[in-house]
């Protein structure tokens, strides 16, 4: 089973062109248009130059060839030079330059499955909000065990890490639906949903 979260985005209203009576004066004499940076698009690729991402970018998601498995999600997602790997008990930054991880971001309360090495990666991908302070989203499937007269709740953490700073910036507790407690296994995903006002 898999529970979606569905996130709402507002991208910025544009305003109405002022209207024009007249028809603009004809140019005069020669235009010219300011000079514009020109790059060739890379003919190869030197696969010496790269940096090796973490291994829970392909952890259980490729063959014995080396082919990536077809029913998998890479559960990555790149902003600028940053790769964000999501696992079901922990978010990596890692910097695609430098080949350094950056930060790790992992739930306050006890996730569900813990990923080792060689387990399959069942994690969806990452988030990356638009706008001029993205954060990535990434939830968690978690259990916070029973206090006192408290049982033990299972439930989902949304976290929301600053891109730029790679500190988490908020994190909100979602409750489950009923059907959700058989304890079969499931997955949680952020789907992005944008409304353009």
């Amino acid at each position: 089973m898999t529970a979606a979260l569905a996130m709402v985005f507002a991208v910025g209203c544009t305003q109405q062109p002022e209207r024009v009576d007249a028809a603009p004066p004809a140019p005069t004499g020669k235009q010219t248009l300011p000079a514009r940076a020109v790059y060739n698009p890379p003919a190869k690729f030197d696969t010496q130059a790269g940096v090796l991402m973490p291994w829970e970018a392909s952890s259980g998601l490729l063959s014995v060839g080396g082919t990536w498995l077809g029913d998998s999600k890479i559960p990555v997602a790149l902003h600028e030079d940053k790769a964000y790997v999501a696992t079901l008990d922990r978010l990596l930054a890692f910097n695609t330059t430098t080949g350094s991880l950056t930060a790790t971001i992992t739930p306050t309360a006890d996730a569900m499955s813990v990923l080792s090495k060689d387990d399959r990666n069942n994690a969806a991908p990452p988030v990356v909000t638009p706008g001029a302070d993205p954060l990535v989203l990434a939830p968690f499937f978690v259990r916070r065990p029973g206090v006192g007269t408290q049982a033990a709740t299972n439930f989902i953490e949304l976290t929301a890490t600053n891109a730029s700073s790679d500190k988490v910036d908020w994190r909100l507790p979602l409750a489950l639906p009923s059907w959700t407690k058989d304890g079969s296994p499931r997955t949680v995903e952020v789907t992005p949903v944008v409304w353009t006002l």
